[in-house]
């Protein structure tokens, strides 16, 4: 069960069967949505099928291992974030920040989700994390921060060790594993550790540039 995205309702798949509901999607023989008409609630499928609506949510789906790939955010060395993660593999430190890319901070970022806790406990220490590195720079007068590359390796390299001895690695089955062999989306811990972790950062492991 641990190998794919746990459903925690025994009535929303049964819920899809219901005569109120219409699935529409690009799998197999399905339709898929094509646009949504100009100034209406109705969206036109591929096929041609028009649907009108009550409400549209846009939700991010489940491109569970596409970490912001979707913007262009170009780092130090002028490559684009998002080639450098298809290319590369995700690899970033505690899921926060990334190596060549100075004063870029995230929450919720590869390696931080959870399939155990709350992910509220994980925000709230990335952002414990986040705010002493900009206090820092601010009373310093610090131009800015960077990860040190090797920092980032060996956090990555003791990560993917400690995910090898779970249930989540299974190489056919594992919806958490990416294309290139990596587990990049779950921690390999305790919430109670990665709390530890970013209870205080080390400035010593970071480049630092002044004004």
């Amino acid at each position: 069960m641990g190998l794919k995205r746990i459903c925690l309702s025994n009535e929303y798949l049964s819920s899809l069967d219901n005569d109120n509901v219409e699935i529409i999607c690009k799998i197999n023989d399905f339709d898929e949505i094509d646009h949504i008409v100009s100034n209406s609630n109705i969206i036109k499928t591929k096929k041609g099928k028009e649907i009108e609506l009550d409400c549209i949510i846009y939700c991010t789906g489940y491109d569970v291992h596409g970490h912001d790939t979707k913007m262009d955010i170009y780092g130090n060395k002028g490559i684009n974030y998002k080639d450098l993660m298809m290319k590369s593999g995700v690899k970033t430190y505690l899921g926060i920040m990334t190596h060549s890319y100075p004063n870029l901070f995230g929450l919720l970022g590869p390696n931080t989700g959870l399939g155990h806790n709350s992910i509220i406990v994980m925000i709230e220490a990335q952002c414990n994390w986040i705010l002493q590195c900009i206090e820092k720079m601010m009373l310093n007068n610090w131009k800015e921060i960077d990860i040190k590359k090797d920092v980032q390796q060996k956090w990555n390299v003791k990560l993917q060790k400690q995910l090898k001895r779970m249930v989540w690695d299974d190489k056919e089955r594992s919806w958490y594993k990416s294309e290139k062999g990596d587990i990049d989306t779950l921690y390999g811990w305790t919430t109670l550790y990665y709390m530890w972790e970013t209870w205080k950062p080390n400035f010593n492991q970071f480049i630092v540039k002044l004004p």
